[in-house]
């Protein structure tokens, strides 16, 4: 009884967490940030955080020294959230689970983001709904992250999408419609 009490305190705890955050939360202050350091930086984190091995989050940017202007604290919390959400929605034995983190420039020149995972993906009477406050495909989801993530984007002028991942798994993208490269 007491790890239930335990549980539901910390999922309590996790989603006022999530709504201050979302509450206190600045104006976007855009900075030139170089990509793949700041990418490979944050990918690092959530692999020590996640406990998974050296390899299981790929990074790959093209050109190499791209850099994006850009809010790097609340789009660092964006791309946090979606490699979290890589994580927890992996089903089985974590060593099998794999990401990627792309970056790059569109077929139409718009400068984007992607993390991809190999785990379960998206039900597709989920995905229309994704996005929305409280809804989770977990029991114990709070159903705020991708909500976040998507507040928090928009308020950088970034677009999230989530988009057919054709090898399986999730895709998500971080359009940067407003701007170029730098390189």
């Amino acid at each position: 009884l007491a790890g239930i009490i335990r549980n539901n305190v910390q999922r309590v705890n996790e989603v006022i967490e999530n709504v201050l955050q979302l509450s206190r939360r600045d104006r976007a202050r855009p900075e030139p940030v170089e990509l793949r350091p700041w990418v490979t930086r944050l990918a690092e984190e959530a692999r020590r955080a996640n406990r998974l091995d050296e390899g299981q989050i790929v990074v790959t940017v093209s050109p190499e020294d791209a850099t994006l202007f850009t809010d790097p604290r609340q789009m660092g919390q964006v791309v946090t959230v979606l490699l979290e959400n890589a994580v927890t929605h992996y089903s089985g034995d974590r060593s099998g689970l794999s990401i990627r983190v792309s970056g790059g420039l569109a077929a139409d020149g718009t400068p984007f983001l992607e993390v991809g995972d190999n785990g379960p993906g998206i039900p597709e009477d989920a995905q229309a709904r994704i996005f929305e406050p409280f809804f989770s495909t977990r029991r114990n989801g709070t159903g705020l992250g991708l909500y976040l993530a998507r507040e928090l984007s928009e308020g950088c002028g970034v677009r999230p999408d989530n988009v057919p991942a054709p090898d399986g798994g999730s895709r998500f993208r971080l359009s940067f419609p407003d701007q170029r490269l730098l390189v």
